[in-house]
């Protein structure tokens, strides 16, 4: 299996996981997104891939972004605006997420970013949205502890959402690697769900699967 097709099956799983709970809460929230921003997160041997999905209201939030973004004022985005555009919100999306191994910064290198609706008229009021993939190796080899065994690293990972007083929920999978530590949230088998980062950053021991 390719690592291009890894990757669109992850991007699939990790949208199915987010979504459902939302999808359940009604129509009501249609127009008053619970959580703008949502992360998840993919540990491996070797590294961390990232899925940053973003949103903006529909309304007003989403018509003054396209406006802002017609630059010519014709009434619409050509593809040159959009591309400007889908940049704005994929920098926006990813602006506060940091990570650390062992106090050593991630260096991330963004894989794709694929934009929705930016192609919409400019007076538009449709929500926007758009999904960042992101790819940092671990800095340096594997910690070695005792005998030699693979030590866990110490994995802190942290985002800021949107607006004060929101969160940016957090999905985290595991592959090849085991978590034998989180600050917050459920592991279930390989997932851990039900973290939010915001207040506090998420803490994860990391370790080799043997």
């Amino acid at each position: 299996m390719t690592q291009n097709v890894q990757s669109v099956r992850f991007v699939r799983f990790v949208r199915f996981v987010q979504l459902v709970p939302f999808a359940l809460a009604g129509a009501a929230l249609a127009h008053d997104l619970p959580h703008p921003k949502k992360d998840a997160l993919r540990l491996t041997p070797e590294g961390l891939s990232v899925v940053v999905d973003y949103e903006v209201n529909p309304g007003e939030a989403a018509s003054g972004l396209r406006a802002l973004f017609d630059r010519d004022g014709d009434g619409r985005l050509s593809p040159p605006e959009q591309a400007q555009l889908t940049e704005y919100l994929a920098r926006t999306a990813t602006l506060f997420f940091k990570t650390t191994s062992d106090g050593a910064p991630l260096s991330f290198e963004r894989r794709r970013a694929t934009a929705e609706r930016v192609d919409e008229p400019a007076n538009s009021t449709a929500l926007l949205a758009v999904t960042v993939e992101l790819f940092a190796p671990w800095p340096g080899a594997w910690p070695r502890g005792w005998f030699g065994f693979g030590r866990a690293r110490h994995v802190v990972i942290d985002d800021k959402p949107k607006q004060r007083g929101d969160h940016v929920p957090v999905t985290v999978t595991v592959d090849r690697v085991t978590l034998s530590g989180a600050s917050q949230g459920v592991l279930d088998r390989a997932v851990l769900r039900g973290a939010l980062l915001g207040e506090a950053p998420l803490e994860l021991d990391v370790g080799l699967a043997r």
